[in-house]
């Protein structure tokens, strides 16, 4: 899967999730600034995993993983997605 197809479902996911501000215009967007709560946070992890079939270990859910698309872009590539 390429980036941009990597893209495209993470903001899928955000709208399915029905957060606020859903629209990331750049990969290097804070997703700090959607200003998700602890569960909104949660429930967008396991979105991930459903939706690219991975299971994130325990040592990657560090909030630095998670910051931006690109950082989820690269953790996702580091399990082969």
């Amino acid at each position: 899967m390429d980036k941009s197809e990597i893209v495209l479902k993470l903001e899928q996911l955000l709208k399915d999730c029905s957060f606020e501000h859903s629209i990331v215009n750049d990969s290097e967007d804070s997703l700090i600034e959607l200003n998700l709560d602890s569960i909104q946070a949660i429930k967008l992890l396991v979105a991930i995993e459903e939706q690219f079939g991975v299971v994130i270990s325990d040592k990657d859910y560090d909030f630095e993983n998670f910051k931006s698309f690109e950082k989820i872009i690269n953790l996702l590539e580091r399990y082969n997605v």
